[in-house]
């Protein structure tokens, strides 16, 4: 059973609501973040993902869970996750943190770019010059491969970013988060669940999905992170079936709440 949380007790300041799909209800409150369903059922992918990552060789990923949410008399699903910054840090996007060092975009300027993995080099180097964290591009590389494998069709500028202390004036990597989308979670536009799955895999593979093969090269010169050894404990921890029940579970049936 999950807990259940008014967010019409927080202070506005504490609210937020953007996607990059729409208008998501975000919320928080304390220790915890808060992120209500609006596309489909991304609460129990956040957490379906967070729990296989946990079976990963990925040693740094946040953890969900489910959660109920009343707002203005309206009740939705979703899920909440504790924060992973400690007193004094921010989180700065790479789109804020080139904008501040460069004075452009990193979406715009990466969307001028006809290669992928050109885009992907360009955010690697960019953020290793400005941040001193060499090893930027081996994570995000990791960051796509697990992408690539659940599907997320969500990942942008805007949540891909870096944690920064003032006070030290030091950067860290964030621990991997927002795979809402992934596993087909919108069911309100792209993949609704009356519809062949297959369909909705073919789907991901000609668009969004399918750029991704070139991701898992770029490395920064630190080495391309191995698919194998990602998932090594994952299948050593899990029955191979086990991704599909939970993917097919995750397609057909409710919140475990």
């Amino acid at each position: 059973m999950s807990e259940w949380i008014k967010l019409d007790i927080l202070n506005r300041d504490d609210l937020r609501g953007h996607s990059s799909k729409g208008n998501q209800l975000k919320a928080k409150d304390g220790i915890y973040w808060y992120k209500a369903d609006c596309m489909g059922y991304e609460g129990l992918t956040e957490t379906v993902v967070s729990s296989l990552l946990s079976r990963s060789d990925i040693l740094a990923a946040v953890d969900y869970e489910p959660m109920k949410m009343e707002f203005k008399s309206h009740v939705y699903t979703g899920c909440r996750s504790r924060s992973f910054l400690i007193e004094g840090e921010s989180l700065i996007t790479v789109e804020k943190l080139i904008r501040l060092y460069t004075g452009k975009s990193a979406a715009r300027t990466m969307a001028s770019m006809a290669d992928v993995k050109e885009r992907i080099c360009y955010l690697a180097n960019a953020i290793a010059e400005i941040t001193g964290m060499t090893d930027f591009g081996k994570y995000l590389t990791a960051m796509l491969e697990i992408d690539a494998f659940f599907l997320n069709e969500d990942r942008h500028t805007n949540n891909i970013g870096v944690v920064y202390h003032p006070e030290t004036r030091r950067f860290r990597h964030c621990p991997y988060f927002d795979h809402g989308l992934a596993l087909l979670a919108d069911t309100m536009t792209d993949f609704p669940l009356g519809e062949d799955l297959e369909k909705c895999i073919a789907k991901m593979f000609r668009s969004y999905f399918f750029s991704f093969t070139a991701f898992s090269t770029i490395s920064n010169g630190a080495g391309p992170v191995s698919s194998t050894a990602l998932w090594k404990r994952f299948w050593e921890k899990s029955s191979p079936h086990s991704f599909t029940a939970v993917f097919f579970s995750s397609r057909n049936s409710t919140y475990p709440i």
